[in-house]
């Protein structure tokens, strides 16, 4: 089986903080074990400093998660769950934790495979949801962008899986 990625390069945004989310996969085929490379980046595209937890972990506990629809818009369960685990932070734990200033960008690319995704063939919309792992009291550093935040949601990236 073969997969091709297209790639999309929009941002989504949360206006009020000015911190933006960004997926890239610069991929056009790939068989369906093979392994391709992810970009997850957020930006702070705001007038003042954000501070975000120091790791992009994978999962709901840790902040990233993948989310994939099939092409009639339905969320398609992925073979296997993602969960990281973020350990609780401590008053020694200032270097777990990241100001972003304006105009600074920060993230991580990773190699992951189509059939982590899905198990199938089919059209699939790819995108990246963060949550903060830790609520906005166990945060350090000015404007801490805790859990209550909610979630921002990348841009999509389609590929195909045959």
């Amino acid at each position: 089986m073969a997969c091709s990625i297209l790639m999309t390069m929009l941002w989504s945004q949360d206006t009020t903080a000015g911190l933006e989310l960004q997926l890239r996969a610069d991929v056009s085929s790939v068989v369906l074990n093979e392994r391709f490379p992810i970009t997850i980046t957020l930006a702070n595209m705001g007038d003042q400093p954000v501070t975000l937890y120091g790791k992009l972990l994978r999962g709901y506990a840790g902040g990233i998660v993948l989310h994939v629809k099939d092409n009639s818009g339905k969320e398609v369960a992925p073979p296997a769950l993602d969960d990281d685990l973020v350990p609780a932070p401590s008053s020694s734990s200032k270097g777990r934790f990241l100001t972003l200033f304006p105009g600074h960008l920060w993230g991580r690319t990773e190699d992951i495979s189509a059939s982590e995704l899905v198990d199938k063939p089919g059209t699939y919309h790819l995108t990246v949801t963060y949550q903060s792992p830790l609520p906005a009291r166990l945060g350090q550093g000015p404007h801490f962008w805790g859990r209550e935040k909610g979630s921002i949601v990348s841009n999509e990236v389609v590929f195909v899986v045959r």
